[in-house]
């Protein structure tokens, strides 16, 4: 799950409110390995194998919410691979991030 906070201004008007998500089922294959020549760790392989099923609905606007999920659910029923794309490449990049922090902490050890 998660949830993200919104503030939408247009000309005198400002609308906030809270987005929350949640996705379920959702498979990912990851493979990590370690080099104990060189002391280097890779991320081998990083996959969504299952997308599973996204749902988005708005919060705190009594006004705007009930229209926003009407869309939301037509929405996300399109640009589902969209989404979960930008997933993909937000955890890889964590993933990355992380081996990449491993790296630098065990070669900074090393010297």
């Amino acid at each position: 799950m998660f949830t993200y906070d919104y503030l939408t201004k247009i000309f005198l008007l400002s609308v906030d409110g809270q987005i929350i998500g949640k996705v379920e089922k959702l498979r990912i294959n990851v493979q990590l390995s370690f080099n104990f020549t060189s002391y280097n760790a890779t991320l081998d392989n990083f996959d969504i194998t299952n997308t599973g099923k996204l749902s988005l609905s708005f919060k705190a606007n009594v006004l705007t919410d009930w229209l926003a999920n009407i869309l939301t659910t037509v929405v996300t029923t399109f640009l589902h691979p969209v989404i979960i794309g930008v997933i993909q490449s937000i955890v890889k990049g964590g993933l990355q991030a992380a081996v990449d922090a491993v790296n630098n902490f065990i070669h900074g050890i090393s010297e």
